[in-house]
């Protein structure tokens, strides 16, 4: 499938949240909490909410989990039933990735935001998930760390990820 008619669930949720279309059906507030997943003394004290997507779109393995910030400041990580089934060290590395991005503010910045994705989407390479991936790593240990690479990669759609950088990412912890 071409790239330009790759859609992602996240893409989808992101926009429906800021045109202030109703999320209720999509989004529902999660059960999990953060810092019962990880250890969350890097955040100094940021509100990082988690919510459930409910949407057919998520049921369809599009998207496993990812973090946003809407209009307001205010970051959520967004997971789908799934993700609640993986094993802990597996949920573990996923949310200290995504933490990853809010920590060292790639959410920040809108210009540098798109110019990452667009450069992942053309090139397959994204230096933000490298670092996301080392950080994440740190945090839960290497060997867990590239096992959950491969659990995303064997339960993700190849619509969404792309194995190539999958790959290229379990390399580069491999190296680190």
């Amino acid at each position: 499938m071409k790239k330009e008619n790759r859609i992602t669930a996240m893409r989808f949720i992101k926009e429906s949240f800021q045109s202030g279309m109703e999320v209720d059906s999509l989004l529902m507030v999660s059960d999990m909490k953060l810092e019962d997943i990880i250890d969350i003394t890097d955040l100094n004290g940021m509100n990082v909410n988690i919510v459930e997507d409910t949407s057919t779109l998520r049921r369809k393995g599009l998207c496993l989990i990812a973090v946003f910030r809407n209009e307001h400041g205010e970051y959520y990580i967004v997971i789908d039933e799934y993700f609640k089934r993986l094993p802990k060290y597996v949920q573990q590395f996923f949310m200290y990735h995504e933490i990853a991005h809010i920590i060292y503010g790639d959410l920040e910045d809108k210009k540098t935001a798109i110019k990452e994705r667009r450069k992942r989407t053309l090139t397959g390479k994204s230096n933000n998930e490298l670092r996301a991936d080392e950080y994440a790593a740190s945090m839960i240990g290497f060997d867990k760390a590239i096992k959950s690479l491969w659990v995303m990669a064997k339960l993700s759609s190849p619509l969404v990820i792309n194995h190539k950088e999958i790959n290229r990412r379990i390399k580069a912890l491999k190296n680190y």
